[in-house]
């Protein structure tokens, strides 16, 4: 990966949004996968979305942790939560380019992203992180995809 440099002006190390974003991945990256425990709230979910959509949040002192998973991987752990269930939750950071790969995805397909389509949106993802997740790479992805080159037309 390619260095994240920033531009001076005066005293001031200005970053672009593609440098920061490729900065902040190549940092989460190298965060590995843990378990979190938390309350669920806010859990917000639509057959027409393509993800799911919680915080998890720590009782003793408030804190708290958005979460979104993909609908189809959601709904295959036929999980009945309900607000304040106390749960454990297996994941790593990410930055939103995940979220948006998704919805971008559901736009291209025409239907929502099941847990089927889950390696290739992180085939898009990986080949999106050397270039910043700019949505230029997130479109070329998507448009390489298996799941976009084998959907039929209506």
């Amino acid at each position: 990966m390619a260095k994240v440099e920033a531009a001076h002006y005066g005293d001031r190390k200005v970053y672009s949004v593609s440098a920061f974003n490729r900065g902040v991945a190549e940092w989460l990256s190298r965060l590995p996968t843990v378990w979190v425990e938390g309350e669920v709230t806010e859990l917000k979910r639509q057959r027409a979305w393509a993800s799911v959509f919680f915080t998890l949040k720590d009782p003793t002192d408030g804190a708290s942790l958005p979460v979104s998973m993909a609908r189809g991987q959601f709904d295959a752990l036929q999980l009945d939560l309900v607000e304040g269930e106390r749960v454990h939750v297996y994941g790593r950071p990410e930055l939103f380019a995940g979220t948006l790969t998704e919805k971008l995805l559901t736009f291209a397909l025409g239907r929502g992203v099941e847990y089927y389509d889950a390696p290739a949106v992180r085939q898009i993802l990986r080949e999106a992180r050397p270039d910043g997740y700019r949505f230029s790479s997130l479109i070329l992805g998507i448009v390489k995809s298996v799941p976009f080159q084998m959907r039929r037309s209506s």
